[in-house]
């Protein structure tokens, strides 16, 4: 990282290029899951095969605000890596995943992170392999399909199109700048190797 000294303060500039991303008001993100409801309901009523099945995609975008999460991690999630005890869960690098810093961190439950894992473990759905979130048939997510149907969704929110999957990751660190947690917590939480990448939430 780079930065000026000024009487033993460092002080890091954002790195250039950066732009203050854009995030989710609490009514944007209600609009979302109200839009998934209405859709799940129209299709069920036409008794249309559908996702079931569709309606996991709410708790994706509840823990992805809540825990700021890219997708990947949020796919690759496994049971063993939640510990309701400790209020805690690892980002972990497996045979099948690696974080994109290389490193593993722990993110703390709080909120609608903690109530939607807490909802998905009681659920016999979801009983029956390692990975937490799962498709209407059990089946470990795709990435790709997950973006897919979230930009689908905020379409028929009729939200702006700016909004993708990782506006759900800006999301979780401008509440949490606004609601006072420091830069250095939010920079731990995200998992950010360089804290020019975190300064971009200061304005907030």
């Amino acid at each position: 990282m780079s930065g000026s000294t000024i009487q033993g303060l460092t002080l890091y500039r954002p790195k250039i290029g950066k732009r203050i991303p854009t995030f989710l008001t609490n009514e944007d993100v209600d609009r979302l899951l109200n839009a998934i409801d209405a859709d799940y309901d129209l299709k069920l009523s036409d008794r249309q095969i559908i996702d079931s099945k569709i309606l996991w995609l709410k708790d994706v975008i509840l823990f992805g605000v809540g825990t700021g999460l890219r997708l990947s991690e949020i796919t690759s999630l496994r049971w063993r890596d939640v510990d309701f005890v400790s209020g805690f869960l690892t980002v972990r690098n497996h045979e099948t995943f690696r974080t994109k810093s290389g490193h593993e961190r722990s993110i703390p439950l709080v909120g609608d992170a903690l109530s939607t894992l807490t909802k998905r473990k009681e659920s016999s759905a979801t009983l029956t392999g390692d990975w937490v979130f799962t498709n209407g048939k059990g089946n470990r997510l795709i990435s790709g399909y997950v973006l897919k149907r979230f930009k689908f969704y905020v379409r028929l929110a009729k939200l702006p199109e700016e909004f993708h999957f990782h506006t759900l990751r800006h999301t979780c660190a401008s509440w949490l700048a606004q609601n006072g947690v420091s830069l250095l917590t939010i920079q731990k939480i995200l998992g950010h190797s360089d804290f020019r990448d975190t300064l971009i939430y200061s304005h907030l």
